[in-house]
């Protein structure tokens, strides 16, 4: 995987129009249609995670901690891995002193490695995911003329606005499984290569809504302008803004609704 992979295509235009109703109302008006590809790897090296395709009966066991000297409770190197399923207690190989790094992964041969996660194009979008085709934004706008002079104006205005999600959202998506796993080998050397411990890989799982929606945000503002002497002018306004179907940030691990 490479970030170079990772493409999408913004396709725009817009209608507007302005209405002087009276010597005093001006009105704008219009719509901008925004049609926004999914970002995604032009390789389908992406994959996305389904609960309501996810088994409990395939899910895969994980190595509990266990005792080699049999007593319920231990530490040190007598604490290590053991299969819940058989009572086994995995004992170390000659190059390390216990078996305490396989606890907590997945024990080799157990269920499905892709248990409800499917590959972009297997049987779900090419993209990985998916969101509308096409939406639309509408702009209103008015001006009118409070003192009939221009000195005291009255404005206002609304509109819908799309925005293109942060890359960080889907650039580390290709390491989900079954495109990327992990190897971690312990307590080995060139020359014990196959003596040491390997845990299990316990891939990262990064996610996108499957039925998503493209983020947006309602801006809308409403103010006042007086003319004022020595050609100058005031103007006061209110200002507002409301994000809507807004994605999580994933920077540093943490994810934050924006909304």
């Amino acid at each position: 995987f490479v970030e170079g992979s990772m493409i999408y295509n913004n396709t725009e235009f817009y209608i507007q129009d302005n209405w002087k109703v009276n010597n005093r109302l001006t009105l704008d008006y219009g719509m901008r249609f925004t049609r926004q590809q999914p970002q995604h790897d032009q390789f389908q090296q992406m994959s996305n995670f389904f609960p309501d395709q996810w088994n409990a009966s395939q899910a895969q066991t994980l190595y509990v901690p266990g005792c080699s000297n049999g007593a319920a409770t231990c530490s040190g190197n007598t604490l290590n891995a053991k299969d819940p399923r058989t009572g086994q207690v995995i004992l170390p190989p000659a190059t390390a002193n216990n078996t305490q790094v396989l606890i907590g992964t997945p024990i080799p041969g157990s269920g499905n490695t892709l248990n409800g996660i499917r590959q972009a194009g297997d049987g779900i979008s090419k993209y990985g995911y998916t969101w509308p085709t096409l939406v639309f934004g509408p702009r209103f706008g008015a001006a009118y003329d409070l003192s009939g002079d221009q000195s005291l104006i009255i404005r206002g205005g609304a509109g819908l606005f799309y925005d293109r999600p942060d890359g960080n959202t889907v650039f580390s998506i290709p390491g989900n499984p079954p495109i990327a796993a992990s190897a971690d080998l312990r307590n080995g050397t060139l020359t014990s290569l196959g003596v040491g411990l390997s845990p299990g890989a316990v891939p990262q799982l990064v996610t996108f809504q499957y039925d998503a929606k493209v983020p947006a945000s309602w801006q809308w503002q409403a103010g006042v302008q007086m003319a004022l002497p020595w050609a100058s002018s005031l103007d006061v306004s209110y200002v507002g803004n409301r994000g809507v179907n807004r994605l999580g940030g994933l920077q540093g691990g943490n994810v934050v609704n924006f909304n």
